[in-house]
């Protein structure tokens, strides 16, 4: 099976590799972007962000595969630093999750 994220439906297309058709659309969060899978577990990650305003809300929808049903989604807080560059008075955006030190 080939994944496809659908960022405008906000779903993910299930693909069948053998006859190239479309066996299965599947909701997940809002604009899905990447798509990682797991074969042992055989798990399906997908990010999926919406940006409004400085702000993005992301999650990860998880799929099994074998049901392709979301089973999980998972919470990510993100936000955007802004921080003065070393360079001068120009404005660096750093992304990183809450809590973690985008420094390092």
């Amino acid at each position: 099976m080939i994944y496809v994220a659908n960022s405008y439906s906000n779903t993910v297309s299930v693909i069948d590799s053998r006859t190239n058709t479309v066996v299965s659309n599947i909701t997940v969060g809002n604009s899905p972007d990447s798509i990682a899978i797991n074969p042992i577990s055989n798990r399906i990650f997908v990010v999926n962000g919406l940006a409004i305003g400085n702000e993005t809300k992301t999650t990860i929808s998880v799929i099994d595969g074998s049901t392709n049903k979301v089973v999980n989604v998972i919470p990510i807080e993100i936000q955007s630093i802004t921080s003065p560059s070393r360079a001068g008075n120009e404005q660096i955006r750093q992304v990183g999750k809450t809590g973690e030190n985008p420094e390092r």
